[in-house]
Formats: structure tokens, C-alpha cells, sequence
């Protein structure tokens, strides 16, 4: 069924075998992938986020870019963007002042977000094949959903996600097979940035294989993980891929 029946909002038990399990294939990933693929993270001025997150997506490799105001947010917990780019607009003299970077890209454009500056920055001028994005979430939801619209136009050419407080959001363009790592019992949605043709999913309680999916017609919310990965395989279009947060490594 595409509109899946909203499921507990508990997190679960995620058993330690599982956890480990989960833990050993991100790790050995990440071994065979991190070094021939450049990663960048995007800190937004954002409120809600977690600090924790901003230190651990924070790695040596990883280039540091800073939209306006997130570089606000990289210095609060001790941390120097690499880049800065935006119209300025939320970047105040002192957080300015604090800055050792010598990458500050002043760019006044306002046909563009400061997201879709730094995203395009990333993607095109550092080669970043993998993006994470932080503080996209806060209490301005039309933010979020442009910074979706922003990275849908990216999909293309990287890998890019959101980690918010309680999902990490995964924005999928098809036709494409993915496979995702989680936890048994999380909560996955899958809702559509364009019409989507689904045309197989593997490793969800409620299959969804042959569906089409459209903003106003069928969208697949709250469905579940049944095992500790799940896969996806998309004709035509794009979605906006929901999983629930569980005890994942960064990248």
C-alpha cells in the first residue's frame, strides 16, 4: 500500500548484533570508497542541529564549506569552515572577524540561495562526489524544501543528503538502484520531488513495486524497515528518501 499506515513513533531496539552488523559494512565502505571520493559538508545557519553531528561529519578529508551564517554555526563549536560563500546577508562582523579561512566567496546573487551557492560550489568546483548537509531544518520549512529543489538539480552529478535531528533525507534521482543501510523497525518514506515510477522494493513491510508516485497523488509515508538494509530501484524521477536515525557512523 503507497499510503502506508503511520507506525509507532518509537525508535525500537536495535539489538547489538544488528548494530554491529550495520557497523562492519559502513566501515568496510567506507575503506574501499572514502579515498577516491571527494566529500564535502554544507553547514547552514539552521538552528536545529545537533553538535555533536558538526564534529563528527567534520573529518580531516572532508571539505568544510560554510553557507553565510553556517559558518556561525562551525565556529560555536570550535570548528573553521574551509570555504565561505553566501550574499553575507546573516554573517555578522563578529563571526567575520573570527574567520581564518581564505576561501570567503562574496556572491550578492539573489536568484540563488546561499544552499544552492555552496552546493554548486561543491559539486562543480571542488569536484565533491558526496555531499552531506547540515542545520537545513529549523522553524522555516519552505527552507528545507528549497534546499531539496536545489539539490534535486544536483542529483545528477553527486550523492547528496540531509542529516537532520531525527532522518537522514537522501535525495535519489532514477532511474537508479540504491541500497540503503539501516536499522530493523526504522521508519523510511519515500516522497516524491517529481512523478516517480517505483518499480521494485526489497526489504520494506510494505511493498510498493509498481507504483507511481506524485505530490497530490500516492506518496509512501511511514512505511518500515524489516531488515537492516533496504533497497530501491527507480524508473523515471526523483524522491526524497527518509530514514529514520539509528546509531549510523557519519558517512
Amino acid at each position: 500500500m503507497a499510503n502506508a499506515a503511520a507506525v509507532s513513533s518509537g525508535r525500537g531496539q536495535i539489538h547489538s548484533t544488528a548494530r554491529e552488523g550495520l557497523l562492519l559494512r559502513l566501515r568496510d565502505s567506507l575503506r574501499v570508497s572514502s579515498a577516491a571520493m571527494s566529500r564535502a559538508l554544507i553547514v547552514l545557519a539552521g538552528e536545529s542541529f545537533l553538535d555533536d553531528d558538526v564534529r563528527a561529519f567534520a573529518e580531516a578529508d572532508v571539505r568544510l564549506i560554510a553557507a553565510d551564517g553556517g559558518a556561525k554555526t562551525l565556529l560555536s563549536v570550535g570548528i573553521q569552515p574551509q570555504v565561505v560563500i553566501g550574499d553575507f546577508d546573516s554573517l555578522s562582523d563578529s563571526t567575520r572577524a573570527a574567520l581564518t579561512t581564505q576561501e570567503v566567496i562574496h556572491d550578492p546573487d539573489q536568484d540563488a540561495t546561499d544552499f544552492e551557492k555552496a552546493l554548486g560550489h561543491a559539486v562543480r568546483n571542488l569536484g565533491a562526489q558526496r555531499v552531506v548537509v547540515l542545520g537545513a531544518e529549523g522553524d522555516e520549512p519552505d527552507h528545507l524544501l528549497a534546499a531539496l529543489s536545489a539539490a534535486l538539480a544536483r542529483s545528477e552529478h553527486a550523492d547528496i543528503r540531509f542529516v537532520l535531528r531525527r532522518s537522514i533525507v537522501h535525495v535519489v534521482r532514477g532511474p537508479v538502484k540504491r541500497t540503503f543501510a539501516t536499522f530493523n523497525g526504522a521508519r523510511v518514506s519515500l516522497i516524491p520531488l517529481v512523478p516517480t515510477d517505483v518499480r521494485q522494493t526489497d526489504g520494506l513491510e510494505w511493498d510498493i513495486d509498481g507504483t507511481h508516485l506524485s505530490l497530490g497523488g500516492l506518496i509512501s509515508i511511514s512505511n518500515r524497515a524489516i531488515a537492516p538494509e533496504f533497497s530501491l530501484s527507480l524508473g523515471v524521477g526523483a524522491l526524497a528518501v527518509f530514514v529514520e536515525r539509528g546509531d549510523e557512523p557519519p558517512w
